[in-house]
């Protein structure tokens, strides 16, 4: 599942969460991407602006899930992953054995995919600390960067946990 499919299946609770947290932690960067994808639409970034937040966050959902703006969901949800749960990051890496640079960044381009017991453990240690929909996301965005996981895509697809906007 690439980016701009996570957002079109995340609740639009989920995607609140992240908004108000980019909003918190990242400044500029919800206004940012209203501006961008606003001009895609052929309108003025105000328009959106003045509306309620709840309205604004819909529409930024809307828009996200749409293919032509894989890169820009791509980017929020990591940006988001990064400011704001830096720590699932580094608690999934360390417990299935992933070398990182201590901040939830893999050292190596592309590691080797740990075993599935591993990854099981990861996964449960994830959902014992984080909400469901939330290690869904980082789940599926983590192996958008990783060819050859099949195991943990397999978790990931199997445990109803893991289902985004339920």
């Amino acid at each position: 599942m690439i980016s701009n499919e996570i957002f079109g299946a995340m609740s639009p609770a989920a995607a609140d969460g992240i908004f108000n947290s980019l909003r918190d932690n990242q400044k500029g960067v919800v206004a940012t991407a209203i501006d961008s994808l606003a001009q895609q639409k052929k309108l003025r970034a105000v328009f959106i602006q003045r509306k309620p937040r709840t309205e604004q966050h819909a529409w930024l959902k809307e828009s996200l899930a749409r293919r032509q703006n894989t890169e820009i969901a791509g980017n929020i949800l990591q940006l988001w992953l990064t400011s704001a749960h830096r720590d699932m990051l580094i608690l999934f890496l360390d417990r299935i054995g992933v070398a990182h640079d201590g901040e939830g960044m893999i050292e190596s381009e592309s590691p080797a995919a740990p075993s599935e017991a591993s990854l099981r453990e990861g996964v449960e240690a994830l959902l014992a600390a984080y909400p469901p929909e939330t290690v869904a996301i980082y789940l599926r965005m983590f192996l958008n960067g990783f060819e050859g996981w099949h195991a943990l895509a397999a978790i990931v697809d199997a445990d109803s946990r893991l289902r985004l906007g339920v």
